[in-house]
């Protein structure tokens, strides 16, 4: 994957916007975390404006979708004072460049800025109803690693990260994200490691035949391990260059 790289670095191309909000009534308990997905001018000039959006579309419902039903942060967490105060995550993605699947590298990057998040302490007391910041941060606790691998088929042949002019002349697309619990060689090894899907799709008019979506399985379960090993090594507090505190605005009541 050419842009692995940057997804190491991803507060480069991805902000994360934090803010303490009133939730909603039907979730009095819960945090939120919404997703923004835009093109940078170096690439918006390859792609006509009904693509744009509807791409945009797209990553940001599929990201969403991801992130909720794999748990990746527990909302609960995100709650200072139930029906009052809770946090606000706002993950704006920036595609720098279109080589590549703009959904596998999007899911990466929004991982990968979440562990770098750090969310500042308040003093809490319920009795007189205030909150008061602190200057103790602690780092957002990520869950599970999802991670998305995309395959299209062009003319019979089976493509891994695909282009989006790839996916444009493919016949079927196949988009699966799995989560790999697997870190250690030995459990890498062992058949019974867990593993769970949080996405499965397949769309276009070509019949797939079982053994494709077998091998476009294990080829994803494969790239979560790799990745989840590279995710592991380069977000960890020693690898940082620089810490990373985010301030917060206090939004009125």
């Amino acid at each position: 994957m050419a842009d692995l790289f940057k997804i190491l670095q991803p507060l480069q191309f991805l902000q994360t916007f934090l803010s303490l909000v009133k939730p909603p009534s039907d979730k009095p308990d819960k945090g939120i975390i919404d997703v923004e997905v835009n093109f940078s001018n170096t690439c918006s000039t390859d792609l006509e404006n009904p693509d744009r959006t509807s791409i945009c579309d797209l990553v940001r419902e599929c990201i969403k979708k991801v992130l909720f039903h794999a748990k990746v942060v527990d909302l609960n967490a995100l709650c200072l004072v139930p029906r009052k105060h809770v946090w606000k995550l706002e993950l704006e993605i920036i595609c720098l460049n279109l080589n590549g699947s703009i959904v596998d590298l999007s899911l990466l990057a929004a991982i990968c800025a979440l562990k770098f998040c750090k969310l500042r302490k308040y003093d809490i007391d319920l009795d007189f109803d205030t909150i008061a910041p602190t200057e103790t941060f602690e780092a957002l606790q990520v869950q599970s690693y999802p991670i998305f691998t995309t395959f299209c088929i062009v003319n019979d042949s089976l493509l891994e990260d695909p282009l989006v002019s790839e996916e444009e002349l493919s016949d079927s697309m196949i988009r699966i994200a799995v989560d790999s619990r697997a870190t250690s060689e030995e459990e890498k090894e062992s058949s019974t490691t867990a593993e769970l899907i949080y996405f499965f799709e397949v769309t276009g008019s070509k019949e797939i035949e079982t053994a494709t979506l077998e091998k476009c399985y294990r080829r994803a379960l494969s790239r979560a391990r790799f990745i989840r090993g590279i995710i592991d090594k380069h977000t960890t507090v020693s690898n940082r260059e620089v810490e990373i505190k985010f301030e917060e605005p206090m939004e009125a009541d």
